[in-house]
């Protein structure tokens, strides 16, 4: 899920549906706690259920739409006991409830002002509902296609040092193949996955689930994402190229050439998690993403290699700045990768303050990651543009932008690094 999050320029919406794909149901996995259990378009319900042995308290969780603009906030202090679940009604002030669903534990979805919403949540533009914890994470989603389709999606999550469960079911298809081995650790002949009691379980009540995405359009996405990547390369191996060059090039031919290749890049990195929504499988999605987060980094030595050559008197300064750079992208790749969301429960008020804002402040996240990877290219063209002055003053504007996109991967993982090593360190002492 968070190395979709890690690009340096992030569309967050859609960046956050290509971490969705990655969560496909086609094995068998270790889970969180609640999740969506069934939804029902014409009579606007959702429900969420809690097959855990333990209790949850849905303090704090939202369901959500796509964009935001549609949400539920859970009671405070809103108990969900252990095998039970509870049905949210979306539109209570307009549709006529089902009478068997009002035997089960419901909640009502009201206005700001305490009237019975009468806005239908399930639309042909917002067909997905997405449940967040407190902690503004993404734990479970559920989308609807035009025929009725649905597709689930539920966040793995790891243990350590739990107890063992016995599951007797047959591993399920998955992307048209069937999976005859499957390495698990294991001290007996059945199956066995090791789960933290009262935090997770297997999740088993959707297996076989496909997804609803054609399957030709899974191999087109598949073919065509690697290729859009392979642009982008070969574009900032050009404009490498252009710049050694520059010399002997007419500085016209150049800032367009330059502007050119700015705009493939940006576009092919755009298109690529586009189709990324189109691959039925989690891992090549995750595969995908992890290149196209490595490819980020390979662009942006490009250009600090690049604006060394046009500027050589600044070469030191630039190389500090790009060790900066790259080493706080660094520790943001290593905070996602050991495991900082499965401890989030333990998380001090400081990271939980960042995650919420982090999630809210997603526009702002995005138009500074543009700002961060075109301020470059501008620096490449000042030296060509001597007469109008305008590359300067765009510059000079995208400054702010660039610093506040280094301060907001500085502030996404390097506290949340340092509270890991805390964490792992005082295990190791007690």
């Amino acid at each position: 899920m968070n190395i979709a999050l890690l690009r340096r320029v992030r569309y967050p919406r859609l960046d956050r549906k290509v971490a969705r794909g990655t969560h496909q149901i086609c094995h068998q996995s270790v889970m969180q706690r609640v999740y969506i259990a069934r939804v029902d378009v014409q009579k606007q319900w959702i429900v969420i259920a809690n097959p855990t042995d333990g209790s949850v308290d849905l303090s704090g969780y939202i369901i959500t739409s796509t964009d935001g603009r549609q949400t539920f906030r859970f009671p405070r202090k809103y108990i969900l006991l252990s095998g039970d679940e509870v049905t949210v009604w979306c539109a209570p002030g307009s549709i006529e409830l089902d009478t068997d669903n009002l035997l089960q534990p419901y909640l009502f979805w009201t206005m700001e002002n305490g009237a019975l919403r009468h806005i239908p949540f399930f639309t042909s533009t917002s067909n997905e509902a997405i449940l967040l914890d407190s902690f503004m994470i993404e734990i479970a989603s559920v989308r609807i296609d035009s025929n009725g389709n649905l597709s689930y999606r539920v966040r793995h999550s790891r243990s350590i040092k739990g107890m063992f469960v016995q599951a007797m079911h047959e591993v399920p298809r998955c992307l048209g193949f069937r999976m005859k081995t499957f390495k698990v650790q294991s001290t007996h002949t059945h199956l066995r996955w090791r789960i933290l009691a009262r935090r997770v379980y297997i999740f088993s009540r959707y297996w076989n689930i496909r997804s609803d995405i054609s399957l030709w359009k899974h191999l087109g996405a598949t073919f065509l994402a690697p290729i859009l990547e392979t642009i982008r390369l070969v574009s900032i191996r050009n404009v490498w190229v252009l710049v050694q060059d520059s010399e002997r090039l007419l500085s016209s031919h150049l800032v367009l050439s330059l502007l050119l290749y700015a705009l493939i890049i940006l576009w092919c990195d755009w298109a690529a998690r586009c189709l990324c929504l189109y691959i039925k499988s989690g891992i090549l999605v995750s595969l995908l993403t992890f290149t196209s987060v490595l490819l980020d980094h390979v662009v942006n030595l490009v250009l600090f290699i690049s604006m060394a050559i046009l500027y050589p008197q600044h070469s030191t300064q630039l190389t500090r700045l790009w060790r900066l750079d790259i080493g706080i992208s660094f520790l943001n790749l290593i905070a996602s990768q050991v495991n900082v969301i499965r401890f989030r429960h333990k998380w001090p008020p400081m990271l939980i303050f960042i995650s919420r804002w982090d999630y809210k402040l997603d526009g702002f996240i995005c138009v500074n990651g543009i700002g961060r990877i075109l301020l470059p290219f501008v620096l490449l063209l000042l030296p060509f543009d001597t007469q109008s002055g305008h590359f300067r003053w765009i510059g000079f504007s995208l400054i702010p932008s660039y610093t506040l996109a280094l301060l907001v991967d500085f502030i996404r993982g390097v506290p949340g690094l340092i509270w890991w090593s805390q964490l792992r360190l005082s295990r190791r002492i007690h």
